[in-house]
């Protein structure tokens, strides 16, 4: 057998890389699709599980953080919920991917009744995402 040259044998194991990739990244994101499914129906327990897969799969995906925060948040279990968020938050490559994470932890405070670390937490989301007027009417409530 004939070795390929050099070009087309790094060509090849940058293709087996990518598919090996794409393969590992559609797992994780078939338990994000699975979660998001039962999170729509209202069935919280079972789509933490399903994050909580696709975690184990990337650790690294903010969707994935960012929906066990919401699945979380809907059991009541608002410490654990920010926790996600705030990890979400670290990792996000955009500010809106930020904005959001803020938001939610500000929602986790004031759940609580925590309303300094709320007031920070909107205001976080304002600086991320100035147009959001959600926060901002969280922020002017938590105030």
């Amino acid at each position: 057998m004939t070795k390929l040259p050099f070009t087309y044998q790094t060509l090849l194991a940058g293709l087996l890389i990518c598919l090996c990739q794409s393969a590992f990244a559609q797992t994780g994101n078939k338990y994000i699709r699975k979660g998001n499914e039962l999170y729509k129906n209202k069935q919280y327990t079972d789509a933490e599980a399903n994050y909580k897969k696709a975690l184990e799969v990337n650790k690294q995906s903010v969707e994935g953080r960012y929906n066990l925060g919401n699945s979380l948040y809907e059991q009541k279990r608002f410490d654990d919920a920010r926790t996600q968020y705030a990890n979400s938050f670290k990792i996000a490559p955009t500010r809106e991917g930020k904005a959001d994470a803020s938001y939610n932890i500000g929602n986790t405070f004031m759940e609580g009744k925590k309303w300094e670390e709320s007031i920070k937490a909107y205001k976080e989301a304002l600086k991320q995402n100035p147009s959001d007027e959600e926060a901002r009417y969280n922020l002017a409530y938590a105030q």
